[in-house]
């Protein structure tokens, strides 16, 4: 996965988990699709505020640090919509 700026939005969570420091569902991590892989979602778009992944179109609600919101899995910014500001290094497109 390639490496396309750093994450302003990370934070410590649980311990373990996907998409960062922490767990799922800590402020760090991200909560994951039940299988894992991205499905139907809710109607919010992209960069959208969200508290979970199924309100999200792209079932990918990111939350770090602070923030939380609709994303989408990228390994480099090309596979970000137009809105996004890049890749960050957890392999989520960053929000502008």
């Amino acid at each position: 996965m390639a490496a396309c700026g750093d994450d302003t939005g990370r934070g410590s969570g649980g311990s373990g988990g996907s998409g960062g420091a922490g767990g799922a569902g800590g402020s760090g991590g991200m909560d994951a699709a039940p299988d894992g892989v991205p499905g139907d979602g809710g109607g919010l778009p992209f960069g959208a505020n969200c508290t979970a992944n199924d309100q999200c179109a792209s079932n990918l609600c990111f939350m770090g640090g602070t923030q939380s919101y609709c994303s989408q899995h990228c390994t480099s910014p090309a596979d970000c919509p137009p809105q996004a500001t890049g890749c960050n290094m957890m392999g989520f497109c960053r929000r502008g």
